[in-house]
């Protein structure tokens, strides 16, 4: 059924939504303390309505590369709040670069763009109990390297993905490094990143 319904037009998938979650997020947890937080590209957060701090939803920057396509502005439809966060964020610039010919420079203009709705949305609201920020571009990055062999990689081809996995793993720390000074020396800074893989029988 979950196959069938969508090609004759009966269904179709959705991305989770706030309220699909069976249980509540840390944030949330967060806002039963009074506490605010500062919240970008995680998914499943959209509606971004009555958030307790401020929310970029992972819906936004999607939305910034269809309407430089359609050349038209952004229209708000809750992937932000407060909504006057959208309109500062409304004209991030993008880069050009399309994954399937430079995946790396468009898998950085995402993580590029989250650093920079934290740091936008952190101008605004200095009480800040929790940060929390996803970077997808590291995952991105390393698929479309693994994704580029047809046969199985030589053992430069796999040191070579290494390599490049490292250096993108530099280019995250110079990217966060100015929202990290921004912080006191009180705050824990925990970053998690998906380990990449190797595929093969080995």
């Amino acid at each position: 059924l979950l196959r069938v319904l969508p090609i004759v037009g009966l269904s179709r998938r959705a991305p989770l939504e706030r309220r699909d979650l069976a249980y509540p997020a840390i944030w949330d947890v967060v806002a039963l303390k009074g506490e605010l937080s500062g919240v970008a590209n995680w998914w499943g957060t959209w509606p971004a309505d009555d958030f307790h701090g401020f929310l970029v939803t992972d819906r936004m920057y999607p939305k910034l590369q269809v309407a430089r396509v359609e050349g038209q502005p952004p229209a708000f439809e809750r992937e932000i709040y407060p909504e006057a966060l959208f309109n500062e964020l409304a004209d991030y610039s993008l880069d050009d670069a399309r994954m399937s010919s430079d995946p790396l420079r468009a898998a950085q203009d995402i993580d590029r763009f989250a650093v920079a709705a934290i740091m936008n949305g952190l101008d605004d609201y200095r009480r800040i109990t929790l940060t929390a920020l996803y970077l997808p571009g590291l995952d991105i990055y390393a698929n479309s390297l693994e994704s580029g062999f047809i046969d199985p990689p030589t053992l430069e081809e796999r040191a070579a993905v290494v390599d490049g996995t490292r250096e993108y793993w530099r280019y995250l720390d110079r990217l966060l490094a100015p929202l990290v000074s921004r912080l006191g020396p009180s705050h824990v800074v925990i970053i998690v990143s998906d380990p990449g893989m190797m595929k093969g029988p080995e």
